[in-house]
Protein backbone atom coordinates (compact mmCIF):
# COMPACT_ATOMS: atom_id res chain seq x y z
CA UNK A 1 0.00 0.00 0.00
CA UNK A 2 1.38 3.40 -1.00
CA UNK A 3 0.77 6.46 1.13
CA UNK A 4 0.32 9.81 -0.59
CA UNK A 5 -0.01 13.26 0.88
CA UNK A 6 -3.45 14.76 0.48
CA UNK A 7 -3.70 18.33 -0.81
CA UNK A 8 -7.19 18.92 0.49
CA UNK A 9 -8.19 19.54 4.07
CA UNK A 10 -9.76 16.41 5.45
CA UNK A 11 -10.65 17.54 8.95
CA UNK A 12 -12.82 20.33 10.20
CA UNK A 13 -9.73 21.92 11.71
CA UNK A 14 -8.04 21.99 8.34
CA UNK A 15 -11.05 23.73 6.83
CA UNK A 16 -10.99 26.26 9.62
CA UNK A 17 -7.31 26.99 9.10
CA UNK A 18 -7.76 27.30 5.37
CA UNK A 19 -10.74 29.63 5.79
CA UNK A 20 -9.37 31.86 8.60
CA UNK A 21 -5.64 31.55 8.01
CA UNK A 22 -5.35 34.94 6.35
CA UNK A 23 -6.84 36.65 9.41
CA UNK A 24 -3.95 35.59 11.57
CA UNK A 25 -1.97 38.63 10.42
CA UNK A 26 -4.58 40.94 11.94
CA UNK A 27 -3.49 39.91 15.42
CA UNK A 28 0.24 40.13 14.72
CA UNK A 29 1.84 43.31 16.09
CA UNK A 30 2.22 46.03 13.50
CA UNK A 31 5.77 47.39 13.62
CA UNK A 32 4.71 50.93 12.71
CA UNK A 33 2.18 51.04 15.53
CA UNK A 34 4.71 49.70 18.01
CA UNK A 35 7.31 52.28 16.93
CA UNK A 36 4.78 55.11 17.30
CA UNK A 37 3.82 53.88 20.77
CA UNK A 38 7.50 53.66 21.74
CA UNK A 39 8.15 57.24 20.54
CA UNK A 40 5.18 58.50 22.53
CA UNK A 41 6.19 56.55 25.62
CA UNK A 42 9.79 57.80 25.42
CA UNK A 43 8.51 61.36 25.92
CA UNK A 44 6.46 60.50 28.99
CA UNK A 45 7.13 61.35 32.59
CA UNK A 46 6.67 57.70 33.56
CA UNK A 47 9.49 56.65 31.23
CA UNK A 48 11.77 59.35 32.65
CA UNK A 49 11.11 58.13 36.22
CA UNK A 50 11.61 54.47 35.37
CA UNK A 51 14.82 55.23 33.46
CA UNK A 52 16.19 57.39 36.26
CA UNK A 53 15.68 54.71 38.92
CA UNK A 54 16.06 51.66 36.61
CA UNK A 55 12.65 50.25 37.46
CA UNK A 56 10.61 47.73 35.49
CA UNK A 57 7.11 48.80 34.39
CA UNK A 58 5.48 46.50 36.95
CA UNK A 59 7.41 47.71 40.02
CA UNK A 60 4.92 48.15 42.90
CA UNK A 61 6.55 51.38 44.06
CA UNK A 62 6.34 52.85 40.58
CA UNK A 63 2.73 51.72 40.11
CA UNK A 64 1.74 53.35 43.42
CA UNK A 65 2.91 56.82 42.29
CA UNK A 66 0.39 59.45 41.32
CA UNK A 67 0.98 61.94 38.48
CA UNK A 68 1.57 64.62 41.12
CA UNK A 69 4.32 62.48 42.69
CA UNK A 70 5.99 62.07 39.30
CA UNK A 71 5.86 65.81 38.60
CA UNK A 72 7.25 66.61 42.03
CA UNK A 73 10.14 64.20 41.46
CA UNK A 74 10.82 65.62 37.99
CA UNK A 75 10.93 69.26 39.08
CA UNK A 76 12.96 68.42 42.18
CA UNK A 77 15.57 66.69 40.00
CA UNK A 78 15.48 69.60 37.53
CA UNK A 79 16.11 72.28 40.15
CA UNK A 80 18.72 70.16 41.94
CA UNK A 81 20.62 69.75 38.64
CA UNK A 82 20.42 73.52 38.07
CA UNK A 83 21.82 74.20 41.53
CA UNK A 84 24.59 71.61 41.04
CA UNK A 85 25.67 73.37 37.83
CA UNK A 86 25.81 76.66 39.76
CA UNK A 87 22.98 78.23 37.77
CA UNK A 88 20.42 80.45 39.37
CA UNK A 89 17.11 78.76 39.87
CA UNK A 90 14.76 79.89 37.15
CA UNK A 91 11.09 79.31 37.58
CA UNK A 92 9.88 79.60 34.00
CA UNK A 93 6.90 81.86 33.73
CA UNK A 94 6.25 82.02 37.46
CA UNK A 95 5.34 85.52 38.58
CA UNK A 96 5.58 86.30 42.26
CA UNK A 97 5.29 90.05 41.71
CA UNK A 98 1.55 90.40 42.09
CA UNK A 99 -0.65 91.87 44.77
CA UNK A 100 -3.47 89.47 45.55
CA UNK A 101 -5.40 92.05 47.57
CA UNK A 102 -5.36 94.53 44.67
CA UNK A 103 -6.55 91.87 42.24
CA UNK A 104 -9.39 90.81 44.56
CA UNK A 105 -10.42 94.46 45.08
CA UNK A 106 -10.46 95.01 41.30
CA UNK A 107 -12.66 91.93 40.79
CA UNK A 108 -15.03 93.06 43.56
CA UNK A 109 -15.33 96.52 41.95
CA UNK A 110 -16.11 94.97 38.56
CA UNK A 111 -18.72 92.71 40.16
CA UNK A 112 -20.36 95.66 41.97
CA UNK A 113 -20.38 97.68 38.73
CA UNK A 114 -22.06 94.82 36.87
CA UNK A 115 -24.68 94.46 39.64
CA UNK A 116 -25.45 98.21 39.54
CA UNK A 117 -25.85 98.12 35.76
CA UNK A 118 -28.23 95.17 36.03
CA UNK A 119 -30.27 96.90 38.75
CA UNK A 120 -30.51 100.14 36.74
CA UNK A 121 -31.88 98.41 33.65
CA UNK A 122 -35.67 98.73 33.40
CA UNK A 123 -37.73 95.57 33.65
CA UNK A 124 -39.62 96.41 30.47
CA UNK A 125 -36.47 96.45 28.35
CA UNK A 126 -37.77 93.39 26.57
CA UNK A 127 -39.96 93.88 23.53
CA UNK A 128 -42.83 91.55 22.78
CA UNK A 129 -42.20 89.16 19.93
CA UNK A 130 -45.15 88.32 17.76
CA UNK A 131 -45.04 85.02 16.01
CA UNK A 132 -45.97 85.43 12.35
CA UNK A 133 -48.03 82.25 12.45
CA UNK A 134 -50.22 83.42 15.31
CA UNK A 135 -50.61 87.06 14.20
CA UNK A 136 -54.04 88.06 12.90
CA UNK A 137 -54.27 88.43 9.11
Amino acid sequence: MTWTRSTTATTSCGKCIRRFGSRRADFAPNEKVIKRQARDQAKSLQWWYRERYRLPPNDPGFLALTPADLLLEYWTAYYAAQAARGETLSFEGEDDDYDLDAILAQLAAQDAEANEAAAAAPDDAWEPVIDARSAPP
